[in-house]
Parts: structure tokens; sequence; C-alpha cells
């Protein structure tokens, strides 16, 4: 499921940025609702797969191989900051693995 929301993300954000490039004048409002659900789609998904894993619900050993770089780089993301407001926790699951695997 993180690999299909982020592939919709990246096709969606590449499509996004041609389309702003060959009318620069146009309305984005609706677009940038769309991009926004799908950063927060993704989002969710790594939030339910680490929950997962703090859970022991799934192979903990491959799922941190795997996602412990993706999990950090999208905290410490420009793009992605508003998410991760210190004041206004939203994915209690992802702040968790950050917190954790950050020390490491």
């Amino acid at each position: 499921m993180i690999s299909e929301a982020r592939f919709k993300l990246n096709n969606f954000s590449f499509e996004y940025k041609s389309l702003k490039i060959q009318n620069p004048e146009m309305d984005k409002t609706g677009f940038d609702k769309l991009l926004f659900s799908y950063i927060e789609d993704l989002l969710n998904q790594y939030d339910t797969a680490c929950m997962l894993y703090f859970d022991n619900k799934i192979d903990r050993i491959r799922f941190k191989s795997q996602y412990k770089k993706e999990i950090i780089n999208c905290v410490e993301a420009r793009s992605y900051k508003d998410y991760f407001d210190p004041e206004k926790i939203r994915f209690e699951g992802i702040m968790k693995a950050y917190s954790k695997w950050k020390k490491v």
C-alpha cells in the first residue's frame, strides 16, 4: 500500500509540475488540494505501517530495513514540514518510529 501511495504521489507530482510549466496563469487551487490529498494518503500509509510495526503485526526487521530511511526523510523534508508540526501531532506512528530510529 505504501508503494502504491508513493507511486500515485510521484506520478501526480510529475504531471502537476509539467502542467504548471505549460500553464503558469492557470488556477491551481484544485490541483493543490489533490496534491495535499496524495501526500496525506502516503503519510497515512506510513503511519498505519508504523503502528503495525510497534504492535508486532508485521515483520519488524524487514520493515525497519526497508522504510527507516524513508520515514526519517519524510519527517525531515521541508516539503512535509506542515504535516509534522510539534504543536499538533497528526501521525503518531511515524513520529514514534522517527524518534526511535533517529537515535540509532
